[in-house]
């Protein structure tokens, strides 16, 4: 999922970096609680979207922001989010 998304966040200053700077993103489906790894997205489906990062004794792996996308394979719009902090 999304590994050739050529989209530009708005708020984006800089092109985008290669790598994922040691950062994950885990998606498992809030819908399904048995499905922790989905393969694709399906409208009207909820899921649980989370980014992990690392620390250490000293320091907190800093995170500015992100964006969030769902297309069809032909480019058009797939799905609406809201996003929940928890």
């Amino acid at each position: 999922m999304g590994n050739n998304c050529r989209r530009k966040l708005y708020e984006a200053k800089e092109e985008k970096t290669p790598g994922n700077s040691g950062f994950v993103i885990e998606i498992s489906s809030a819908t399904n609680t048995s499905d922790n790894n989905p393969e694709g997205y399906t409208p009207g489906d909820s899921y649980i979207v989370k980014l992990r990062g690392w620390r250490t004794k000293f320091t907190v792996q800093a995170f500015r922001g992100f964006g969030i996308y769902a297309q069809f394979e032909n480019g058009e719009h797939a799905g609406k989010f809201d996003v929940i902090f928890v």
